[in-house]
């Protein structure tokens, strides 16, 4: 008498001969989640006419780290809508006024939604003792965009 029965090798290759079953008809037509698979298509006027620095993909969100810019001062407000006016003349392209102004402290880079939390919560504690500006510079990115 054997310890271990064995099954004999005709046994296997009746049951490796199993039929597959054929997939329901409303499976056939159905297509993948356009809001996940869909190829991104870029729309400049949905973004103030800025040009990507890379393509969009899902599950990545844009990031920067920026200070954003309020005034009170309307006449420096008029003084930059005519500066900007003045510029698309000389540059002979158009120069849009950004709706929400801000002191860029960083490039744009990607980032994941769920360590976005930990960045900000990061960043708050290092520029929490951050002192004034002496001085406004403006600069422009690599790919001279904005």
């Amino acid at each position: 008498m054997s310890l271990v029965e064995y099954s004999s090798s005709e046994e296997e290759s009746e049951d490796s001969l199993v039929t597959k079953l054929e997939l329901p008809t409303f499976l056939t037509t159905l297509t993948g989640d356009p809001l996940r698979f869909d190829t991104h298509k870029d729309d400049p006027e949905c973004h103030q006419h800025r040009q990507r620095s890379f393509p969009h993909e899902v599950g990545n969100w844009s990031t920067s780290v920026f200070i954003p810019y309020s005034s009170s001062n309307t006449r420096f407000d008029e003084l930059f809508r005519e500066l900007c006016l003045d510029a698309t003349v000389f540059l002979g392209r158009p120069l849009y006024v950004m709706e929400n102004p801000h002191l860029s402290l960083s490039k744009t880079w990607t980032i994941k939604h769920h360590w976005i939390e930990g960045l900000v919560a990061s960043l708050s504690s290092a520029l929490k003792t951050i002192q004034r500006f002496d001085e406004l510079d403006i600069l422009v990115n690599e790919e001279e965009t904005r």
